[in-house]
């Protein structure tokens, strides 16, 4: 659903486009996605307000803990993600035509490092740009690493995104 007021996507009491991501990306176990002419060859995630419902730098306090498959801060607040986020970031990884990769501009580097850690997701990622500064540096870094061209990448993000971005 979008917010009139700030212009941003947030998810609904049912999931919202996340859960329509799922659905999606289930259907692929089926051969659904062979039905595409052309797929992303890299995805690319944001961290914060789109895989969890957080930012990193001021929301949370580290050490985490997991128990009972439940994260918790320093404080023992519940460290939560959204819902698909999991399950999105598996059948993507279980795809053999797809990369993933995470592009955050968070100074807190160490607490993202530590939120994939505990989560599970870290090694999920064949590519990570977790550092302030620019998303074109992360894009560019991205290229140089895998080989892979702009068209063919991916950036799913929670605020919709105004400028058009030109990694040239």
């Amino acid at each position: 659903m979008l917010d009139i007021r700030t212009g941003y996507r947030s998810l609904d009491s049912q999931g919202g486009w996340l859960s329509d991501c799922v659905s999606v990306l289930q259907m692929s176990t089926s051969g659904f996605l062979s039905g595409f002419q052309r797929l992303p060859k890299l995805v690319v995630f944001d961290l914060d307000f789109t895989l969890w419902p957080l930012w990193c730098d001021t929301h949370v306090s580290p050490p985490f803990v997991r128990k009972n498959n439940v994260v918790y801060d320093s404080y023992e607040s519940r460290v939560d993600v959204y819902p698909d986020s999991d399950k999105i970031l598996r059948v993507i990884k279980a795809s053999t035509t797809m990369k993933l990769a995470c592009a955050s501009r968070t100074a807190a580097i160490r607490v993202a490092e530590q939120l994939l850690q505990i989560l599970g997701w870290s090694d999920l990622f064949d590519y990570k740009a977790i550092y302030p500064g620019c998303k074109i540096t992360h894009f560019k870094r991205f290229h140089k690493l895998s080989g892979i061209e702009y068209a063919d990448m991916v950036f799913l993000m929670m605020k919709n995104v105004i400028s058009t971005i030109s990694v040239d």
